[in-house]
């Protein structure tokens, strides 16, 4: 985007009062129970009075018009106005290509399965992922201009329905995640995608291939990895993701675990 300002003349009050009328919107965004900004997802009653996620936990009425609150009525408006720190005040076509590159957008908490509402800036995302939902992160190691790590996913005595890590190279972060499902084929399958702690711009820098095999047969996706900006159920969707049919995983299981072999490449050192 141009750092250029367009010199345009406006009609109307006066630069103070613009301004004194922008510090008055943002009041909007504040809880009227703590008293906070609120986050996405950003809750209302069915009057259109907005309070913030955890606030509404503890709530059975409206706070303002005492009206019975309904579960995750969402004002899907303000939260795609709602700023988190970004100060750019920016016309509407410009703000949509804007949006797409802001550092200070929202993420919704990645974790499969869980029908977690939590979301936040980027810095805050890993960090929930292992306070909230215990997962654990692996350091990929460097070797001849990659960086590799072993995920073992255990599949003896054990249901599996999702499994996640995280790992780190360097100063990013990528989530990894097995699940089994069966309802779009009839019989079950895992799926294992490679996401990308960051935009889906910055995600294009990297190459990722994951590799699972036994002594009779190797399977191997490989892929730019996708941003965690996009839902699992799409990729899966669309098949961005390593295939395995289950009785496949349980014949290359090596002493009840199927292990996952991860090489990340970062472009930008080649």
């Amino acid at each position: 985007m141009s750092s250029k300002k367009k010199s345009v003349h406006l009609e109307g009050p006066s630069k103070a009062k613009r301004k004194a009328k922008a510090v008055d919107l943002s009041e909007l965004y504040k809880c009227p129970v703590c008293f906070e900004y609120v986050l996405t997802p950003i809750q209302q009653c069915t009057n259109g009075h907005i309070v913030c996620f955890t606030c509404k936990l503890s709530l059975e009425i409206c706070p303002i018009c005492r009206v019975k609150l309904l579960d995750n009525v969402r004002n899907l408006l303000m939260e795609k106005n709602k700023s988190n720190g970004c100060g750019l005040k920016l016309k509407v076509p410009e703000r949509t290509e804007h949006e797409a590159l802001c550092p200070f957008q929202m993420y919704r908490c990645p974790f499969p399965g869980a029908n977690c509402w939590w979301s936040g800036i980027l810095d805050k995302v890993l960090p929930h992922l292992q306070e909230e939902h215990e997962v654990e992160s692996v350091e990929a190691k460097k070797h001849a201009g990659n960086y590799n790590c072993a995920i073992k996913v255990p599949t003896e005595g054990c249901t599996l329905t999702h499994f996640v890590k995280t790992v780190t190279v360097e100063d990013h972060a990528f989530f990894v995640s097995i699940s089994k499902r069966d309802e779009m084929v009839g019989r079950p399958r895992i799926y294992a995608t490679v996401q990308f702690f960051g935009l889906a711009g910055d995600a294009k820098k990297f190459w990722c291939r994951l590799t699972t095999k036994s002594k009779q047969r190797v399977l191997t996706f490989k892929s730019a990895p996708r941003s965690i900006q996009e839902d699992l159920k799409d990729l899966i969707a669309k098949q961005e993701c390593l295939i395995i049919e289950l009785d496949i995983a349980n014949s290359i299981a090596e002493e009840g675990n199927l292990v996952f072999n991860l090489s990340i490449t970062d472009k930008s050192q080649k």
